[in-house]
């Protein structure tokens, strides 16, 4: 009786203090407040894919223009919720760009000229700008790796997200020539406002040695886009890249 009593109080004390050691590295949930910037690039060109009917006539495929996303800032904002495991976390970050653009370009404008010294009028415009806006809402989990996860790691991250195109519309100068309006038509035609889904795989370096952190992260984003004239809803790749802060506060 008296060894069975010894052997369950060894036996209690060894679980207490191997449940100590795990409890020990691990700490509470806790909620930190981020925000960051850097660049978008895009990598396809809006309207790849599509199909108008100026295309039909192989004598003018060379006035068919395509789109192209430029490179623009980006910002975002949003939380990150600490598993108890500190090679885990959760972050939920809202996204927007500023001053993006979109240059659509036609082979034809190269041959034509900007300017017809006759009628000073513009016979054709390369390329033609217009602005846009992408905003986009994004959860996505972060698993580290690092010698002290808790101080500092290189986080692997995979999520899903919400991302919305809203375009501002090419104003088609009146002094174009008849040709190069109808250019500037047809590369209004392949930029159109609409909402899709997206996924990302990505990379963050981050170092948070106390309350304060500061991250570096890489994301390759996909996303489709397309509509009536922009040819089917093909994957379009987004490559971001950005640095920010971000602060405990629970």
């Amino acid at each position: 009786m008296v060894k069975s009593l010894w052997a369950t109080l060894v036996i209690g004390a060894l679980l207490a203090v191997t449940f100590e050691d795990v409890a020990a590295q691990y700490e509470p949930w806790s909620l930190s407040m981020e925000a960051e910037g850097g660049l978008l690039f895009p990598v396809r060109a809006f309207g790849k894919n599509g199909q108008i009917e100026l295309t039909d006539n192989p004598l003018l495929q060379p006035l068919q223009p395509s789109a192209k996303a430029q490179s623009s800032p980006i910002f975002g904002a949003g939380v990150r919720l600490q598993f108890p495991n500190p090679g885990m976390a959760l972050r939920v970050t809202a996204y927007t760009t500023s001053g993006a653009t979109v240059e659509s370009r036609t082979p034809a404008c190269d041959v034509l000229g900007p300017i017809d010294q006759q009628n000073d009028t513009f016979r054709c415009a390369n390329p033609f700008v217009e602005d846009y806006r992408v905003t986009q809402m994004l959860a996505r989990m972060s698993f580290k790796q690092g010698a002290d996860t808790r101080v500092w790691g290189v986080a692997v991250e995979v999520g899903l997200g919400v991302r919305r195109y809203d375009f501002d519309g090419l104003s088609c100068p009146v002094n174009l020539t008849e040709e190069a309006f109808f250019i500037c038509e047809r590369a209004d035609q392949l930029t159109a406002d609409q909402t899709q889904p997206l996924v990302l795989f990505g990379f963050n370096v981050e170092y948070a040695p106390g309350p304060l952190g500061v991250f570096l992260k890489v994301q390759d984003q996909v996303s489709p886009y397309g509509g009536p004239a922009r040819g089917e809803e093909e994957a379009q790749n987004d490559l971001t890249v950005s640095a920010g802060l971000n602060f405990k506060v629970r």
